[in-house]
């Protein structure tokens, strides 16, 4: 366990109480490193806050600690059952910052945002592969057709003339 502490965390007040928050995350995959990130952002800039971060991997029990701890809240990945028992247990508020309610990971969620977003301005407009990619934010119009095709089995020229052809009958 290592204590973060922010320059504001240190202001002494008798107004401003301060908040005791642990923070546990897995720091080896990219999104927790950003959501560190995150964080020490967020300590430079609110006061009273006294956070301890607690390095662990993914999938292991929760720490020792987290069963008799008396904090102000968790902010972490809870990634087995433990985790959520040790929660409603303890009634501690819980930020969980755990990818698995959407069911797949931040990057599959960009690119599923994306892929509608392709969709939608395919059946919309009459633009260019290289148009619709740069709109959708994706670099590449090669990358493109090939997401595009593993996720939903078509080209995105055959998806536009599918939905052309609907689109047609539609308005007959």
């Amino acid at each position: 366990m290592k204590p973060i502490r922010s320059k504001t965390s240190l202001r002494t007040s008798a107004t401003i109480r301060r908040r005791n928050v642990a923070l546990i995350i897995e720091t080896s995959v990219v999104y927790g490193r950003q959501i560190l990130r995150g964080i020490a952002r967020h300590l430079k800039t609110h006061a009273a806050w006294s956070v301890f971060l607690d390095e662990r991997e993914l999938r292991v029990p929760p720490p020792d600690w987290l069963s008799h701890w008396r904090g102000d809240g968790v902010i972490c990945r809870s990634t087995t059952p433990e985790w959520a028992q040790i929660f409603r247990r303890r009634h501690l508020p819980v930020v969980d910052l755990n990818d698995l309610h959407l069911g797949r990971s931040p990057q599959a969620e960009r690119r599923a945002v994306r892929l509608r977003r392709v969709q939608q301005l395919l059946a919309e407009t009459d633009w260019t592969l290289p148009r619709i990619a740069e709109a959708a934010g994706i670099e590449h119009p090669e990358y493109l057709s090939v997401v595009f095709k593993r996720e939903t089995g078509q080209t995105p020229g055959q998806f536009r003339q599918a939905r052309q052809a609907r689109n047609a009958l539609d308005e007959a």
